[in-house]
């Protein structure tokens, strides 16, 4: 995995938790993960996921991830 692919992953995986466990909008978060572009932000989440963030979001809302919370930060392979 390059450097650039790597971070991209780390990026996604940080906007999962915060869409997990905030209340901060998709946009924020984008943002707050590096993507100065929402769109952009966007395509590689559903890139890396399969699903869109606000689909993420609704999806893990409430669960209980206790001890889950490494496994979203974990690199996908």
């Amino acid at each position: 995995m390059s450097c650039m692919a790597y971070l991209e992953q780390m990026r996604v995986n940080i906007a999962k938790y915060f869409l997990q466990f905030s209340d901060y909008s998709v946009s924020y978060i984008s943002e707050m993960c590096g993507y100065n572009d929402t769109n952009y932000f966007a395509k590689v989440f559903k890139k890396h996921t399969g699903i869109t963030a606000s689909e993420f979001q609704k999806q893990v809302r409430g669960m209980d991830m206790s001890g889950k919370i490494k496994k979203l930060l974990e690199p996908d392979n």
